[in-house]
């Protein structure tokens, strides 16, 4: 990597336990933002975190965000994330409550409840590729519903499984770039507990934006007048309801800003 970042300042944010670094992009170009991430990714100054959100111009809206998985992939959307970036934008750029930014999946519009670290994020239109999948795997038939809430989650109503999930993630039943897979329990009317397998980190995360909004979906296809449900993740609670479209959920939690930083040179002058 030939970019100096020496001076360039990032910050750390969390929403539900999911933590994103976020830095503007204009001085890190397209070639050395897989590498970056892995580096922001991998232990750095002692704690790890689960994506790298790049800010861009755009003509349209306020910004365009370039998001990569810890593994440096790139994805298309994560609702965690998005809640994040009001927050980055409202403390770095503008004072706005509500703006609009572009992602490969669509434009999101997101919001910050006033007086709380509450913000709410209008999500891309979801879309029930299968909602009764039966896939083959490990020597067994699992069955869950393909869902996709900006990217592609398959969600099982059965206890977590790790061996299924690492297995089930890259099938190829969910094509080349596979699938997250979001095990889910009903704990009571309106009241999901869940936790999602996310591919790009490999492994269970404390929470998932988009694996909620289709743990909440799977849930009102059984149960078709819910107009919110609640899920509940290893790193917190989000409230997902349809009160306004019902094809495009919106997604409620809370979201902080955690610390400022930079990188030493030689760090990433090694690599």
């Amino acid at each position: 990597m030939k970019t100096d970042l020496s001076k360039t300042t990032m910050t750390r944010l969390s929403a539900a336990n999911n933590t994103f670094v976020f830095l503007m992009g204009e001085n890190v170009p397209q070639s050395d933002r897989t590498r970056l991430t892995q580096i922001l990714c991998a232990s750095m100054h002692g704690f790890q975190n689960d994506g790298v959100v790049f800010i861009d111009p755009s003509s349209k809206v306020e910004f365009s965000w370039d998001f990569y998985n810890a593994d440096g992939s790139s994805a298309e959307m994560c609702g965690n994330a998005a809640r994040c970036a009001m927050l980055y934008y409202n403390e770095k750029i503008d004072k706005k409550s509500r703006i609009s930014f572009e992602t490969r999946a669509g434009l999101i519009s997101v919001e910050k409840i006033e007086g709380t670290n509450q913000v709410m994020v209008q999500m891309t239109k979801t879309k029930f590729l299968n909602p009764a999948k039966d896939v083959k795997i490990l020597g067994q038939l699992v069955r869950g519903a393909l869902i996709d809430t900006g990217v592609p989650h398959f969600v099982i109503q059965a206890e977590p499984d790790e061996d299924i999930a690492r297995e089930l993630r890259k099938s190829n039943e969910f094509g080349p770039a596979g699938a997250n897979i979001t095990f889910i329990e009903i704990a009571a009317e309106s009241d999901i507990l869940a936790v999602t397998f996310e591919r790009g980190v490999e492994n269970f995360t404390m929470a998932c934006g988009t694996g909620a909004v289709a743990a909440a979906e799977s849930y009102r296809f059984l149960y078709p007048k819910a107009k919110s449900v609640l899920v509940e993740m290893p790193g917190g609670q989000m409230e997902v309801d349809w009160s306004g479209d019902d094809s495009s959920p919106r997604l409620r939690g809370a979201a902080q800003i955690e610390i400022d930083f930079t990188i030493y040179k030689g760090l990433y002058e090694k690599l």
